[in-house]
């Protein structure tokens, strides 16, 4: 016969118990101070042609000229063109440098890129959009800042 447990309110085995159900001396500690975890929005990179918002998202155009379909323009276009000799592959690994550069001179780059990671950290659901993906894209850095820029601040966007 198994010995009874001496401490109360143990939880009954072969049940799950969900930390609220617990007494609040048992309780382990709230990654957030106790506070309600912050509100954290989605964000994903998608091609202009074949985007399909679902509700609440907000598309942001992030290629070269002007944005298609009344979308935002972010002005983060890679520089970097294939017309101009780059492999597709090239151009785009060609912007990270170029993206890394801008944003450590402060450059008009940098402040986008922070408020793109604001507006995530504030619930938004954002879509980058460029004509490129999913092949190799200059979004997928552009991705990868604004989450990097979100997790840094203490955000922790998807």
């Amino acid at each position: 016969m198994l010995p009874l447990d001496p401490r109360p309110n143990f939880p009954v085995l072969g049940r799950i118990t969900y930390t609220h159900e617990l007494p609040a001396d048992r309780r382990p500690p709230s990654r957030y101070g106790g506070a309600v975890p912050p509100r954290i929005g989605r964000i994903r990179l998608a091609n202009v042609k074949t985007l399909q918002l679902e509700a609440g998202e907000q598309a942001i155009y992030i290629g070269r000229g002007r944005a298609p379909n009344g979308m935002e323009h972010a002005h983060l276009g890679n520089p970097f063109r294939v017309s101009d000799g780059y492999a597709q592959g090239e151009a785009a690994a060609a912007y990270l440098d170029h993206l890394r550069r801008q944003v450590r001179a402060h450059g008009p780059e940098r402040a986008t890129i922070l408020e793109l990671a604001r507006r995530l950290a504030a619930g938004d659901q954002l879509v980058i959009c460029c004509f490129c993906s999913p092949g190799p894209c200059h979004g997928e850095h552009v991705l990868a800042a604004i989450q990097g820029y979100a997790r840094q601040r203490g955000w922790t966007g998807r």
